[in-house]
């Protein structure tokens, strides 16, 4: 009878602790940061890229770049953040972009660690990949302009594929061309196209009047032929430029009132202008417009800043860990209940037989 009662608590006891254990193996863990850089087909990745982070062709987090060629940042909150189960930990992380798979996975080391993962894409031109590439014209090609050729100092012209809700990005490289990146979603599959940005020595001459402020170019960009960059065929287009921080200083301007304006057909407008990115030489900024035309690149003083705006707050954390199942992907923690009740069953099975 005593032995009975012996069997029946080891087995009261091992369903305890089993119990436990499936409950830790089913608590989400708190999430990982990875970051580094990414590049696309060889060249920095555009802002605005999206980057998912699978286990077990599982989501379990993504990121969407605020800076070319780098996602999530090394000091500050803005991470790819992953999270994962207690039996995940060591585990492939693979990252993809559009449904292609980086070059490069990465373990799953648990809870709250920092890793540092640069990832390399090769995607197709064409639907379901952007490209940084293309035909470049140099100093010439594409369509004319309009501009007097005596006041274009450089011109820079590519050919990429447009598709309907995918970005292409046409990435700048001349050294004398401040203009880094013209990204554009289309609204359409409008195939091949070309974009071109002149560098002007001097105000546009298809314009009226010299852009506000303390200019620091002037450029022409076009895409596509007359009346092809309408709402109508891009949901969106951004432009990423760069400065000399030289001339800021020496200007005595701040990054907040450097502005990108476009001239509309009769004015200047302002088009909302932000600093994406810093480095010991040269400023970044982006701007988002809805039409390609005469841009000049200028310090707008007098620019008076809202001092509510100006308080120092608390950098929200960027990069999103995927909600995870409520149960975990794989079954180890029944796996371990199974086995730990089988091996205490066939202990009390050996008692039994020796008692008899």
């Amino acid at each position: 009878m005593k032995m009975k009662k012996n069997i029946i608590l080891m087995m009261v006891l091992t369903i305890l602790i089993t119990s436990g254990i499936a409950s830790a193996q089913n608590e989400p863990l708190n999430p990982s940061s990875y970051y580094g850089t990414v590049t696309v087909n060889g060249q920095p990745a555009p802002q605005g890229t999206t980057i998912i982070a699978k286990i077990g062709g599982e989501v379990r987090g993504s990121i969407t770049t605020k800076a070319s060629g780098f996602y999530g940042d090394n000091q500050g909150p803005t991470k790819l953040w992953i999270r994962g189960y207690q039996n995940e930990i060591n585990s492939t992380v693979t990252f993809y972009l559009n449904d292609v798979a980086a070059q490069q996975t990465s373990t799953f080391a648990g809870p709250e660690t920092d890793n540092r993962v640069d990832l390399s894409f090769t995607v197709p031109s064409g639907p379901g990949g952007s490209s940084n590439g293309g035909s470049s014209g140099g100093g010439g090609g594409g369509t004319t302009s309009g501009e007097n050729l005596s006041n274009i100092d450089v011109k820079e012209s590519y050919e990429l594929e447009i598709f309907k809700d995918i970005l292409t990005s046409y990435r700048f490289t001349h050294a004398l061309n401040p203009i880094r990146f013209s990204n554009v979603t289309g609204n359409v599959n409008a195939g091949l196209i070309t974009t071109t940005v002149e560098v002007l020595k001097g105000t546009s001459s298809l314009v009226s009047s010299a852009a506000p402020g303390k200019v620091y170019k002037n450029v022409n960009i076009w895409v596509g032929t007359k009346n092809f960059a309408t709402p109508a065929n891009l949901k969106e287009s951004k432009i990423v430029f760069n400065v000399q921080n030289s001339w800021l200083t020496d200007n005595k301007i701040t990054a907040s009132q450097l502005k990108l304006l476009r001239w509309d057909g009769s004015k200047w407008i302002t088009l909302d202008t932000n600093e994406i990115r810093k480095d010991a030489t040269t400023t970044y900024f982006e701007s988002g417009t809805d039409g390609f035309s005469p841009f000049a690149i200028s310090g707008i003083t007098g620019i008076t800043t809202n001092p509510a705006a100006a308080e120092t707050s608390i950098p929200a954390v960027e990069g999103t860990p995927a909600l995870l199942p409520e149960t975990p992907p794989t079954p180890w923690n029944w796996i371990i209940y199974l086995l730990v009740v089988a091996a205490v069953g066939a202990t009390a099975y050996f008692f039994m037989i020796r008692k008899k």
